[in-house]
């Protein structure tokens, strides 16, 4: 998969979540950050969006540090941060 393909693939999960408030937080995130990302923090990335909604909701709106959490979490744990800061 070319690397233009892959980040549309990726934008495109990040919209269609199924819960508004997912695709609200994964989408902006994916619009400001994805275009700069290594192959290594996309495949990061896609694995993030391969949690459930509920689960991974629950995980950026109640963050607690993890040692197995990868940049890419940390980045989307502080942009989910200030995005509940602006509400």
């Amino acid at each position: 998969m070319t690397s233009s393909s892959r980040l549309r693939r990726l934008l495109y999960q990040s919209t269609h979540r199924g819960t508004h408030e997912m695709d609200m937080i994964l989408g902006a995130f994916a619009e400001r950050f994805l275009p700069t990302f290594s192959p290594v923090q996309l495949d990061a990335f896609d694995a993030i969006l391969q949690r459930c909604d509920p689960d991974l909701y629950e995980r950026l709106t109640k963050p607690e540090p993890r040692a197995e959490d990868s940049d890419v979490m940390r980045r989307l744990l502080a942009f989910a941060a200030t995005l509940s800061k602006r509400d």
